[in-house]
């Protein structure tokens, strides 16, 4: 069953607040993640790879969410793994709450009216992620 994708505002890693309603018009995939998860942070390397290729197509968007991990341990992750892709913040799990995660990584692909068409646990490779997202095209 479709749904609305929770409104939320929530921080990057620089400290500037980012808007869900920024996005929308566009074909968004939200992936909730922890750095001390291997299996997490083994996507993360997948969705830079993604980002990369994919950053300067308007219509296409990736939020990734660190979930209730501090700015600190976050940012020094990201610097590590030279990750460039969007990281929020969800320090106190609020966001997590809204969307109802039970497992990390979680992907929730959206589509240009910010409806949730499906919400995958586990690990997506980049063609996987290519596919899903096309279909919302």
């Amino acid at each position: 069953m479709e749904s609305f994708s929770p409104e939320f505002t929530l921080n990057n890693i620089n400290g500037e607040e980012v808007k869900l309603d920024d996005y929308r018009g566009k074909v968004l995939l939200l992936t909730f993640w922890t750095s001390w998860h291997p299996i997490a942070t083994e996507q993360l390397s997948i969705l830079e790879d993604f980002y990369q290729k994919n950053k300067d197509d308007d219509q296409l968007a990736l939020l990734t969410i660190n979930n209730i991990e501090a700015q600190s341990t976050v940012k020094n992750y990201v610097n590590r793994a030279e990750l460039s892709l969007p990281v929020l913040l969800d320090e106190d799990g609020k966001v997590g709450e809204l969307y109802k995660i039970t497992a990390i990584p979680l992907h929730i692909f959206i589509n240009q009216k910010g409806r949730i068409k499906e919400i995958y646990i586990g690990t997506l490779s980049e063609e996987e992620i290519n596919e899903k997202l096309n279909r919302l095209r």
